[in-house]
């Protein structure tokens, strides 16, 4: 082959070549252009989204302080007729007349057998010491006989359901005295 001849397809593959390269270039500002035009409507989507989220976050702000404020109002609000119940109550209790003569009574009956169970709960406090005291002697002399224990056991039990009794009677009576 000459020198022409190499010449001249050395030439036309360069011509072949920058063509295809020409369109490739072409091809590819095409697509280029196509994603940026694709970007720039998200780009705007976003845009538009994000104010509108903004917006929401605006009005949701807003809202918050105002449901603040009403809490507010509504705790000041309730401490306030709290207030007025607690004064109505007491003034209710000024108005009401006092306990009748019955009441009175019961009253001091109540008291008054609360003040005769002070001793006798003394009493079976001292005997129950006593008791645990002498449980506790480990001497071979007995200080109390079987029969002085079994009496003075059987006397505690007798105080001890007096006294409950008494006691159960006073707590009746504290209750009915309140209603």
């Amino acid at each position: 082959m000459s020198q022409k001849a190499i010449l001249e397809l050395l030439m036309k593959c360069t011509q072949v070549f920058r063509e295809e390269y020409v369109s490739k270039q072409n091809k590819a500002r095409h697509e280029l252009l196509h994603r940026m035009s694709i970007l720039q409507e998200l780009n705007s989507q976003n845009k538009s989204g994000l104010s509108e989220v903004t917006a929401t976050i605006s009005s949701l702000e807003q809202e918050n302080a105002s449901l603040q404020r009403r809490t507010s109002a509504v705790s000041k609000r309730r401490q306030s007729l709290c207030h007025r119940v607690t004064v109505l109550m007491r003034d209710l209790q000024a108005l009401l007349p006092h306990l009748t003569t019955a009441e009175e009574s019961f009253a001091l009956e109540v008291h008054e057998l609360s003040r005769d169970m002070k001793p006798l709960q003394q009493d079976a406090d001292r005997l129950r010491q006593k008791l645990k005291f002498y449980d506790k002697a480990t001497t071979d002399i007995p200080i109390i006989s079987s029969n002085q224990q079994r009496n003075v056991k059987a006397m505690l039990k007798e105080n001890d359901t007096r006294i409950n009794s008494l006691v159960k009677e006073i707590k009746s009576a504290q209750i009915k005295l309140k209603t």
